[in-house]
């Protein structure tokens, strides 16, 4: 392109202005300005998919809104940033998710206080597969907990009816 804006110019030096020259040379710099931003988009979209394989998705999001300001909208670009955005936010659903379940999981005692919090998360994100397993578990404890708690008072009262001399009764019990 550069070689034949070149050869222009040195027809328009040597022969004046022509007309047809002129046009020429407007469209063959068009042209070239139009090569020029198809390889930057090109080389950027290679670039954003680079970092989001590496799973880099902020900077790629970053690379493909300041691409797009610098070169205007294109398909390809666009295309990426969507992706890069949906990417983000699941990243960002993974991330909320996983705290929930790991704040949920340092409340081992407080089983009613685990739950709630796993409620809070699954009202935002009621199909998560983590969220709903890691509430399951946490009801099971709950679940488990209260039969132990009815076994041990069962078995208390039993010792106490045998402590009373109440064998036939603590045997009725059992």
């Amino acid at each position: 392109f550069q070689e034949a804006i070149d050869e222009i110019d040195q027809l328009l030096a040597e022969h004046g202005s022509r007309d047809t020259l002129i046009s020429l040379r407007q469209q063959i710099t068009r042209e070239w300005e139009e090569e020029k931003r198809f390889e930057a988009i090109r080389c950027i979209g290679s670039q954003a998919r680079d970092l989001m394989n590496q799973n880099r998705q902020e900077e790629a999001a970053e690379l493909l809104g300041q691409a797009i300001g610098e070169l205007g909208m294109d398909p390809e670009l666009s295309g990426l940033l969507r992706l890069t955005e949906g990417a983000l936010a699941d990243q960002g659903r993974t991330r909320f998710c996983r705290q929930a379940i790991a704040l949920a999981s340092e409340l081992e005692t407080d089983s009613k206080r685990a739950l709630e919090i796993l409620a809070e998360a699954l009202g935002k994100y009621p199909n998560d597969a983590e969220l709903l397993d890691a509430a399951g578990r946490v009801r099971q404890k709950v679940v488990e907990r209260q039969r132990q708690e009815e076994i041990a008072r069962e078995c208390s009262l039993i010792e106490r009816k045998i402590n009373d001399g109440d064998s036939a009764q603590a045997l009725e019990m059992i």
